[in-house]
């Protein structure tokens, strides 16, 4: 479904303008419990809204967290994309409403705000040379299995690995983008340099939870692109040229504000040495982000 030109075109420009910015929303694709196709609509890292293509055309439901308005009598119920169209004026009213009761000062906070401004600058408004395209927020690696819970099973299996290796068990990655090389990017942002050390664990499982999905599932560079495609036929990435999504590897991405630019890469590499000298191998490709408060890109370094 092509949004731009589609039902939901105006939630589409919403979040592209000056609603979007001021309230730190982007949009971003899903696979549901049902195995249908969702758009999500987040706000920060809550997510108010959703639309769902299900059986028989569309359905718009309530997202996580609470606090949230009635739902109109229409939500919930499969319709069409005329009738989702129509129903346009009043999902705006809803969500003006929503909006209304969560608290923007979450948006203040260090991590969120740098989330989150590097997903709407990196992704609905990538420019062409820009050191990263973000595909997707707040990403999650499901370990989907039959009757006979396979997926269960690899997903047992990895943990008890990685715990061998003394590393943690994690469920979403922060940022997952492409570099100019076309190597996917995993990347963790954290509030504050101090806080690296932790998100080095967190890279390192993500990186095994891709890898492990690269090498069992063939996830390649050409279906990467077809879901970049799939993306910005629906509005949700910008016409402007990316990077072609290669084959290599995925590459852990350290991201933080920092507002000293003396010495920073000397500053972070003292702060992440104990995981380095004990993953050096995993770690080799591992890259670093100096943001400034909205996620914007002021610096990086390589190991």
């Amino acid at each position: 479904m092509d949004l731009l030109r589609g039902p939901l075109a105006w939630l589409v420009e919403d979040v592209r303008g000056e609603w979007g910015a001021s309230w730190g929303a982007h949009l971003q694709t899903r696979a549901a419990d049902n195995s249908a196709d969702r758009l999500q609509l987040y706000v920060g890292r809550e997510s108010p809204l959703y639309v769902e293509v299900a059986k028989g055309g569309f359905r718009v439901d309530v997202g996580d967290g609470k606090n949230r308005p009635e739902r109109p009598p229409f939500f919930k119920q499969a319709m069409s994309a005329g009738l989702l169209g129509s129903h346009g004026p009043a999902i705006k009213a809803w969500l003006d409403e929503a909006m209304a009761k969560l608290n923007p000062s979450f948006n203040d906070m260090p991590e969120p705000r740098a989330q989150v401004g590097m997903a709407r600058r990196y992704g609905l408004n990538y420019q062409a040379g820009d050191p990263l395209l973000v595909l997707d927020t707040e990403a999650v690696v499901g370990f989907r299995g039959g009757r006979d819970q396979k997926g269960s099973q690899e997903r047992d299996a990895l943990k008890r690995n990685l715990e061998k290796k003394g590393i943690g068990w994690h469920k979403k990655l922060d940022v997952v983008g492409v570099l100019p090389s076309g190597r996917l990017a995993l990347v963790e942002v954290k509030g504050a340099p101090k806080d690296l050390l932790k998100a080095v664990d967190q890279v390192l499982c993500y990186q095994a939870l891709f890898e492990r999905v690269r090498s069992s599932r063939g996830l390649s560079g050409r279906e990467l692109g077809s879901w970049m495609s799939q993306k910005r036929k629906a509005g949700l990435l910008p016409r402007a040229r990316t990077p072609l999504p290669s084959d290599e590897p995925p590459v852990p991405v350290l991201a933080a504000p920092d507002a000293e630019a003396d010495g920073w890469e000397a500053r972070w590499k003292a702060i992440i040495a104990p995981a380095m000298t004990k993953h050096a191998a995993a770690l080799k490709d591992l890259r670093l982000l100096r943001l400034g408060p909205d996620g914007e890109i002021l610096d990086q370094a390589r190991l």
